[in-house]
């Protein structure tokens, strides 16, 4: 279950005070895992050390954020274990950065220059990877893609950001109400606040910010029409770990009835098994319709996810060439072939 809601190492912080009294095998598998997301940690920082600094050498502004920039807000870091780096940059300086990257062994699978125009317009972000690194960079020009139907004001992020140094480099870092905002949209209205460590994120921020400014997160929250996901993703973090939230935000929650409901839903899925996919795409559904208040917005968001997951279940992937080899003028069947094997799939997982 913990490591489902990605919450080992928050576990293991609570359950550390009285190992004595946990079985052996338990303990040491904990133990393990800190050791790996320590070991994981000191390297990814060394990678992200050189890619802030070949940026700022080549005077390309960016932002840190998620990741270790998240993970400094709690009280032992390595609670938190993260994989990416994620950096915000001016959409103008997408090509520079990706040559930059390049430079020290990074690559993209998923763009080509030729396709970068067009991917662009529709996403929110490229993901590089070094042979040899388990770290990723996620380089972001935006924070949402364009069927996420949430056209964040990317300049209020550079209009409010602020120096600030973390790990020994100088850096821009976002502000705590474009950090709590930009949290609560990537992790319950793009995510789905599929984890427990997604709640746990807010909540962290919420404590290490009380003198948030509540006119400022209600005016994005309501020009970008997120105001129910907004509330459900601070009271999520209030309900679970009983943190105290600003005054204003308190009495917002406390107006909208629909709350109680919605955060009882998503606690559920926490403590679900995650192998029952048709329960997923329910849960992921229910998410998307409920969190969102325009009628207008939930519409085209519903359209996309069944678009979506026709793709995911018709379209034929390198997977399924490998299950059977089929000359061309059969490749049609993949359409076919593709269903059973994931029911397959599912069906001997379980």
């Amino acid at each position: 279950m913990a490591h489902d809601n990605c919450v080992i190492a928050q576990t293991w912080s609570v359950l550390r005070t009285i190992a004595d009294k946990i079985p052996r095998e338990v303990v040491h598998k904990f133990e393990e895992y800190s050791k790996q997301t320590e070991n994981h940690h000191a390297e990814a920082i060394l990678e992200m050390r050189q890619v802030l600094m070949l940026l700022s050498r080549n005077n390309v502004l960016c932002i840190p954020f998620k990741g270790p920039i998240l993970g400094e807000l709690y009280k032992d870091r390595a609670i938190r274990k993260w994989v990416d780096l994620d950096i915000l940059i001016k959409k103008q300086n997408i090509i520079e950065v990706q040559n930059l990257l390049r430079s020290i062994g990074y690559t993209s699978e998923y763009v080509n220059e030729n396709s970068l125009e067009s991917f662009m317009k529709t996403n929110h972000s490229i993901e590089f990877k070094k042979a040899g690194r388990s770290a990723k960079i996620d380089v972001h020009w935006r924070f949402t893609d364009k069927n996420d139907c949430i056209p964040y004001p990317v300049e209020r992020i550079w209009e409010r950001c602020k120096p600030d140094t973390v790990f020994d480099i100088p850096i821009l870092t976002l502000d705590p109400e474009s950090l709590l905002m930009v949290i609560c949209i990537h992790h319950v209205l793009r995510n789905n606040c599929e984890e427990m460590r997604h709640a746990v994120d807010i909540a962290v921020i919420l404590s290490a910010f009380n003198d948030l400014d509540c006119d400022e997160l209600f005016h994005t929250a309501h020009k970008l029409k997120i105001t129910r996901g907004f509330l459900v993703a601070v009271s999520l973090a209030h309900q679970l770990f009983d943190m105290p939230v600003p005054t204003r935000l308190a009495q917002a929650i406390a107006k909208e009835n629909t709350l109680g409901e919605l955060n009882m839903k998503i606690m559920h899925h926490f403590f679900q098994s995650r192998s029952h996919i048709g329960k997923k795409i329910i849960y992921i559904l229910w998410n998307r319709i409920s969190l969102r208040e325009s009628f207008y917005i939930r519409t085209i968001l519903v359209l996309h996810f069944i678009f979506f997951v026709l793709g995911y279940l018709l379209k034929p992937t390198a997977a399924d060439t490998c299950v059977v080899s089929l000359p061309r003028y059969l490749y049609f069947l993949y359409y076919i072939i593709r269903p059973f094997r994931l029911m397959f799939k599912t069906v001997n997982r379980n």
